[in-house]
């Protein structure tokens, strides 16, 4: 992930991060935060990072996106343990 510019929140609900970032080979992409994951909205974006309460940016599994070569990669399903993750973990 190439970072270009950020404008992200964290969200008053779980804590997550919310918004988007602009990414050097994808464009503008979204962020969600738990409660995006965990209402489904966010099965509708693809590629899709999520933002977790500690700072971290990761691609969503089931997402496809590009990498510096403009090839398409896609993260899996187990990619991080589970599609989404725990509100009580927070990974």
């Amino acid at each position: 992930m190439n970072i270009i510019s950020k404008k992200i929140k964290k969200c008053e609900k779980c804590g997550y991060y919310h918004g988007f970032i602009n990414e050097k080979f994808n464009g503008k992409v979204p962020v969600v935060c738990y409660c995006d994951l965990s209402s489904g909205r966010a099965n509708e974006l693809n590629p899709v990072i999520i933002g977790f309460p500690d700072g971290r940016l990761l691609w969503k599994p089931i997402s496809d996106y590009k990498d510096e070569n403009g090839k398409f990669r896609h993260i899996p399903y187990f990619a991080m343990g589970s599609s989404i993750p725990s509100q009580k973990s927070k990974i």
